[in-house]
């Protein structure tokens, strides 16, 4: 025995598809049940309307059959004006089709909510899948699609500090997130968009730093010799050291810090310059950042036993 939709009482009734004693018995015990008044409306009359053939069967077609409310109902189960798209009449008959007839928010009319998993509107190019700004990262999930140069992502957090990308203003590194107190290290903890604001911070620069390139020569029989790869600051706000590392030559070299620049200075006078050579070193450049700085080295020799001494000068970059 199949089993279609009845327009007239919206329950799903028996065709008749068994042999003509077993229908007439079974009418028969609905009958009964309904003489004792142990049946309902409309569901004892859907039940016994099926037995005789009241109910003719429905098709998708375009027609109203005598077994539908309206033309082709039974296949708009969710009564929102599209029908459904699983049935092979509905899909001959029809163009725009409803992917879920359960549910009367979803169909070809309906407008694509974004992000929620569910394809609301019918149709496979969803909004979901839209990049606006074209910068690789799709509208769902891009933190402004309207910005080709945010590219981070909802629900993202590469540093583990608690906070969505969207927000972070250093997802790489943890100690920097909005909320988070600010202190004094040259890098927005808070992200407020100002590194230190609020604080009145000293700025150490002391510590060893990696010279590039190494400044390297020698002269005057190699009593003048120049190499090393390494710098070391001394840094106490405006006063401050640079000492070449295992190279006597230039050696310390003290000057002021005012603000991110600096200079530095050493001098080694010759008793007599006639016979003698008086050597001038100088560092002049800037902290770009609490691991970086760049600078120029100058190396001036005087006197007549500079032998074969030139004046050299070098641009270097120091790193930590």
């Amino acid at each position: 025995m199949a089993a279609h939709q009845n327009a007239l009482s919206g329950v799903t009734v028996l065709e008749q598809t068994m042999p003509a004693v077993q229908r007439s018995s079974h009418f028969l015990r609905l009958l009964g049940l309904c003489l004792l008044g142990l049946c309902l409306l409309p569901l004892s009359l859907a039940a016994c309307a099926g037995d005789v053939r009241v109910a003719a069967n429905s098709s998708c077609d375009g027609v109203e059959q005598p077994s539908e409310q309206g033309v082709d109902s039974p296949f708009d189960v969710d009564e929102d004006g599209y029908y459904d798209g699983e049935n092979s009449d509905c899909a001959e008959f029809y163009e725009l089709l409803d992917c879920d007839d359960n549910d009367a928010e979803i169909n070809p009319g309906a407008t694509e909510v974004q992000c929620d998993g569910t394809d609301n509107d019918c149709d496979a190019e969803t909004l979901e899948s839209e990049d606006v700004d074209e910068d690789g990262v799709p509208a769902c999930v891009d933190c402004d699609d309207n910005d080709a140069d945010q590219t981070a992502e909802q629900g993202v957090d590469f540093d583990q500090d608690g906070s969505d990308a969207c927000f972070d203003c250093d997802d790489s590194d943890p100690a920097n997130f909005p909320g988070n107190p600010e202190v004094c290290d040259n890098a927005d903890n808070d992200c407020s968009g100002t590194p230190d604001d609020g604080l009145e911070c000293f700025t150490d620069y002391s510590g060893t730093w990696v010279v590039t390139p190494a400044p390297s020569y020698a002269c005057a029989l190699n009593y003048v010799t120049i190499s090393f790869g390494a710098i070391s600051v001394t840094d106490a706000g405006t006063v401050i050291v640079f000492e070449s590392v295992a190279s006597a030559q230039p050696g310390a070299m003290s000057g002021t810090r005012t603000g991110d620049d600096f200079s530095a200075s050493r001098s080694i006078p010759a008793p007599d310059l006639s016979v003698g050579c008086s050597e001038d070193y100088d560092i002049d450049g800037t902290f770009l950042s609490m691991s970086e700085f760049s600078a120029t080295l100058n190396a001036t020799f005087t006197g007549g036993g500079c032998f074969d001494c030139t004046n050299q000068s070098w641009t270097i970059t120091g790193s930590r």
